[in-house]
């Protein structure tokens, strides 16, 4: 399969961004990237996987207030950069 060989190159990018400029915009730009690319890949793994039967899906509850606290802390840097409130209503 072509994806296990693109995610060892792009994990290699990463190390390389890494290792050229802690700190250093362009390279940490390039490490981000090479991040997202990683986990599209990782994605499309999955897929391939799903469509071949390998995975199974289970129904589960979940606690749709916690989902919530953990979105909007993980994107909480990327709205303050932009300036932008996130606020959860839950009913």
């Amino acid at each position: 399969m072509i994806f296990r060989p693109a995610q060892a190159r792009l994990r290699a990018l990463e190390d390389a961004a890494r290792r050229f400029g802690e700190g250093d915009l362009p390279a940490r730009a390039l490490q981000e990237e090479g991040e997202r690319i990683e986990r599209l890949v990782g994605d499309l793994l999955d897929l391939a996987r799903f469509e071949a039967g390998g995975i199974s899906l289970a129904q589960e509850s979940v606690d749709v207030d916690e989902l919530f606290e953990r979105v909007s802390e993980r994107h909480a840097k990327t709205a303050q950069d932009k300036q932008v409130s996130i606020v959860n209503r839950t009913a």
